[in-house]
């Protein structure tokens, strides 16, 4: 419990420090009103404790610090990824670095090297990018137009959502619960991807993924005769087609990142076609996932964000690959559109659809009130919906015979398109979709927000929370 508490302490203390990082990201991004605020700047870096507490800030805001000066070809880092834990690996520790405009400006490269102490295994992820245009000062400058090959080898959070950070990053070792639900992915893919300035996005990608269990979650596949075979691991290989459209988006950048406002229409579809016996593949299926995104302005009464999705399988699948509610079990969320309160894997479904609806009030309430008005907080409250369905074909429960045979495990792949066993504490979701509702405050020094959020359905599926306090960061000015 005294580590749990320190942990938090620093937690906290980190997110303080990196007030005057974002207040300087919002100078360089706001040129205009930039002129006294940087006056001002210049006056305090000239005491030495300002500038290094600055310095230290900023590089724990950008995650990456440059290798040799400001204007360095390389930088290291995420410096949040250096040191985590998981029930996997136990202590694992992660070195990485990315190449800068400095080095060149249509060629760049990222990748790390990470190792758990308890598996003892090297774990890395290698990217290579193209630019077809000529970059000015970071690589996700807006409009996109790359190719790009990546190798990865690491272990896989399943049905998690890690948007902004990774799985490893340090806001994620606070945890509700033990996060066990890991096994290990190999994926190797090679993707174009092209941007225009009328707001239409497509890229294509080709995609080969070798996904191994482990002793948390198992895959045990339903043979045909009624008996179980404990697989080692399975293969897929995809391609995958994707259509954007998001006339007049607006971002912000970071050095690795660059965030949308989310101030247009976003429309987003997806298809994903897995090809069997291609370069050892498993599996033949067609998926198909549809993105909707709408901001509705209501002048002095706040704006709305509404954020749909759904999605269909066309095939049989086991179940790694079939839809899941994004879940997050850090108390720091990580991603508007993770459920706080649901248990990776609680629910699977081969058709699905969600929304996600947050009403942002900008101080509508707290402006008149005393003392709050000077904080500058502003009040936030959200629902989020997923309802699905599975359809006996996918459903291990349908096709299992009442008296199964278990076979002794062996290494092997599967060769048909059979089902896994669900791992235990999976439920198939009827007509009640499952429901989030959260109340919150955000503008906390500018970035930081704090919800309160309870689950209104499925309240009695043992050892998952019906309440809790969330934190995330959203950057607004």
């Amino acid at each position: 419990m005294k580590n749990r508490n320190a942990i938090t302490l620093v937690l906290f203390v980190l997110f303080v420090s990196t007030q005057s990082a974002v207040a300087q990201w919002h100078t360089d991004n706001n040129p205009l009103d930039s002129l006294p605020a940087s006056k001002l700047m210049m006056q305090m870096r000239e005491k030495p404790v300002f500038n290094w507490t600055m310095r230290g800030a900023e590089l724990f805001f950008n995650d990456y610090i440059p290798v040799v000066g400001d204007s360095a070809r390389f930088e290291a880092g995420p410096i949040t990824t250096l040191v985590s834990h998981n029930a996997l690996e136990g202590l694992r520790f992660r070195l990485g670095g990315a190449t800068t405009v400095r080095l060149n400006r249509q060629l760049f490269a990222e990748g790390y090297l990470a190792y758990g102490l308890d598996d003892e295994k090297l774990k890395g992820d290698l990217l290579l990018e193209y630019a077809f245009e000529k970059k000015k000062k970071y690589r996700r400058e807006y409009p996109l137009h790359y190719l790009r090959a990546e190798y990865k080898y690491d272990v896989n959070p399943i049905g998690q959502l890690y948007v902004d950070r990774s799985y490893d990053n340090v806001f994620s070792l606070l945890k509700r619960k033990s996060d066990r639900l890991l096994t290990y992915t190999q994926t190797a893919e090679l993707s174009y991807f092209q941007e225009y300035s009328n707001g239409w996005s497509y890229g294509i990608a080709a995609r080969h993924q070798t996904e191994w269990a482990t002793e948390y979650v198992p895959f045990n596949e339903i043979q045909s005769d009624g008996s179980i075979v404990p697989l080692d691991h399975y293969r897929t290989s995809e391609i995958e087609f994707k259509l954007r459209w998001a006339r007049n988006e607006k971002f912000r950048f970071s050095r690795r990142r660059r965030y949308s406002l989310m101030n247009a229409t976003v429309i987003e579809l997806t298809n994903t076609v897995a090809l069997k016996n291609v370069l050892g593949s498993d599996y033949q299926y067609n998926s198909t996932e549809l993105s909707v995104h709408k901001r509705l302005e209501l002048s002095a009464f706040g704006f709305v964000n509404i954020h749909g999705r759904a999605g269909q399988i066309w095939g049989d699948v086991p179940y790694p690959l079939l839809f899941m509610p994004r879940t997050s079990l850090a108390y720091a969320l990580a991603g508007s559109e993770a459920f706080a309160l649901l248990d990776p894997m609680e629910f699977m479904s081969d058709r699905f659809v969600s929304w996600n609806v947050q009403y942002h009030l900008n101080g509508l309430l707290f402006n008149r009130l005393p003392l709050f008005n000077q904080l500058k907080w502003h009040e936030v409250a959200a629902l989020q919906i997923w309802h699905g369905d599975l359809s006996d074909k996918n459903n291990p429960q349908a096709v299992i015979p009442t008296q199964a045979i278990v076979i002794p495990a062996q290494a092997g792949t599967t060769t048909t398109n059979a089902l896994f066993l669900f791992p235990e504490k999976t439920y198939r979701m009827g007509s009640t979709p499952y429901m989030e509702l959260s109340f919150g405050i955000e503008h906390i020094f500018k970035f930081l927000r704090v919800d309160y959020v309870r689950r209104l359905t499925f309240r009695n599926h043992p050892g998952t929370p019906n309440d809790g306090v969330r934190m995330s960061t959203v950057f607004s000015f």
